[in-house]
């Protein structure tokens, strides 16, 4: 950098020193007349020696700057005798280019200014990383949406904007609807051809001044500024709904067909900060995927007090886990013709301390949702192992034992593994298990679902679909996964003879198990109605009140007791 020239400085050595240095420079005098540069200078600027001499600095300028910018510049250099910063300038073929720039005052003898010294160097290639770097920290790197970072600063930007104006803005949190199996069976680069086909749409949905961001995988979140009234918004929600429900063509042999589930969250009237917004807005979406999926759903209060209720009892589903407080039950299943116990569904309970007895209906969805699913299944299998293998010592060995799996533990880890180690472990004969799934469990997990239940039944456990009827009830589950037995879900049963339709569909579950020689059982009997509809269809074994209610341990002891019996 040249701060001064000195007059009493050797000349010679202070035009050696100029004309040798990387950096470009330029010399004026007090008219600010170009009167000497370097051999950098041209090479930068792509001016000659003589194309300079002579000129004003105008000949550099890209007219991008105003007075404001020089009357600020030259105000500092008389004051200080000195500038420096970053400014933009045009080189001889036209490109405009970033420069750092120092300018310097030369004094006489005397201390008087009698000449400037511009020192610069090109800096566009710094320009360029600086550029590229803050759009990869802001944009997402596949579609070119905003990042989270973006999103966050510029929904913070408009909500202040909102407050400012007294207006409304809206956030729409869209996740796709089983876009795994895009991935899955199509393969990630189609995947990410169809992310950037939903982009797209959802560019062309929206005003230039909204942002979309791409926040996660298969997540994106919209920003609404300017909102004039939640009517008209639910318009864009359907709008966009359908246009994601349309076919993707991403060049394959067939286009791929996603949907999406919306949740929409309103400034002010759902939250005043981003965090809120964005929160509320996912709370929406995942009633949205509840309620059916390809879809969208405004939050409401109702749906973050029920977010709150959940929050507090996955806490005390953790503590009641480290206190063993909960508590396993089995309710008896029968031979539907002879009524002889042939074995046993083990079921979970929980007694809270403040709130009572919690219907599993509520508490394993949470305990799925906060990933406790497969500690809770390891204990009850483990317990049902044990118990098992005592009946079979004290009673009966052609005892079975039925435990529920959830289909979200076909995503943790191997299944399989845990429910044989357990089985070996505690000794019980393999075959003497059931392990009952949902139809729904089933489809949403299929390739894993079917590796692993494969597996397991190689080793003779045995297999039944829960609730069937109530699902998919597709013929090719039966025998992809080799399924034992059938459970008719109890709102059949129930509604046995309400309607024709009811007695018809439970009819016909029992005479295609007995096609395909597979057991079935139906679960939900109260009465003797329905024992009898049933055994004459042929059913094969019984669930319900009629017989028994979910008993403790002792008390199944009792009704399996030879003394008791006679």
């Amino acid at each position: 950098m040249i701060n001064c020239i000195d007059a009493v400085f050797d000349p010679e050595i202070c035009q050696r020193l100029i004309a040798e240095t990387p950096m470009s420079v330029m010399v004026t005098d007090l008219n600010l007349k170009i009167i000497q540069v370097n051999k950098s200078f041209v090479a930068t600027t792509g001016y000659s020696i003589s194309e300079a001499i002579g000129q004003t600095p105008r000949l550099l300028s890209s007219h991008r700057h105003d007075q404001h910018f020089y009357s600020l510049m030259w105000h500092a250099i008389l004051e200080t005798g000195q500038w420096q910063g970053e400014i933009w300038n045009r080189r001889k073929d036209g490109e405009v280019y970033p420069e750092w720039l120092n300018i310097n005052v030369i004094r006489d003898h005397d201390g008087i200014v009698s000449h400037y010294a511009g020192v610069f160097s090109d800096i566009s290639a710094y320009d360029n990383s600086r550029k590229r770097l803050h759009y990869m920290a802001h944009y997402d790197a596949l579609t070119g949406l905003a990042n989270r970072t973006l999103l966050d600063d510029r929904l913070g930007q408009s909500i202040d904007k909102a407050c400012r104006d007294n207006a409304m803005l809206a956030v729409m949190f869209i996740d796709l609807d089983h876009f795994k199996r895009v991935n899955d069976s199509l393969g990630h680069s189609a995947g990410d051809k169809v992310l950037n086909a939903v982009a797209e749409t959802l560019r062309q949905q929206v005003r230039q001044v909204d942002t979309v961001a791409r926040i996660s995988g298969d997540e994106f979140v919209v920003v609404f500024t300017d909102l004039q009234a939640v009517e008209h918004l639910a318009k864009v929600a359907k709008k966009m709904v359908e246009a994601l429900g349309q076919p993707f063509d991403i060049g394959g042999e067939s286009a791929v067909y996603v949907s999406a589930s919306i949740g929409i969250s309103v400034y002010p009237l759902d939250g005043e900060n981003t965090e809120e917004l964005l929160k509320n807005a996912d709370i929406a979406m995942y009633k949205a995927k509840e309620s059916g999926r390809n879809s969208f759903m405004f939050y409401t209060d109702q749906m973050g007090k029920v977010l709150q209720e959940h929050l507090l009892l996955e806490r005390d589903l953790r503590t009641a886990l480290e206190n063993q407080e909960l508590t396993v039950v089995y309710q008896p299943q029968v031979c539907a013709q002879d009524h002889r116990i042939t074995g046993f569904e083990v079921l979970l309970r929980w007694y809270h301390p403040l709130r009572g007895w919690i219907s599993p209906a509520v508490f394993i969805p949470i305990a799925e949702n906060a990933g406790l699913i497969s500690t809770l299944t390891r204990w009850v299998f483990t317990a049902a192992c044990i118990q098992l293998k005592d009946w079979h010592q004290r009673f009966d060995q052609r005892l079975k034992m039925a435990v529920n799996i959830s289909g979200k533990q076909f995503k943790l880890g191997r299944l399989d593994e845990e429910i044989l180690n357990i089985i070996h472990s505690t000794g019980v004969t393999a075959d003497r298990i059931e392990l009952e799934l949902t139809e729904t469990s089933l489809i949403e997990n299929v390739d894993k679902a079917t590796e692993i239940l494969n597996s397991i039944r190689q080793h003779g456990v045995c297999l039944a679909i829960d609730d069937f009827g109530t699902g998919y009830s597709s013929l090719n589950y039966l025998k992809l996964f080799d399924v034992d037995k059938l459970k008719i879900d109890r709102s059949f049963v129930q509604a046995l003879f309400n309607g024709k339709s009811d007695s018809e569909i439970v009819t016909a579950i029992i005479a295609m198990a007995n096609n395909l020689n597979i057991a079935v059982i139906a679960e939900g009997v109260e009465t003797r109605e329905q024992l009898t509809f049933l055994q004459e269809c042929g059913c094969d074994e019984i669930q319900g009140y009629y017989f028994s209610t979910p008993e403790s341990a002792a008390v199944i002891a009792q009704l399996l007791s030879p003394v008791l019996k006679d």
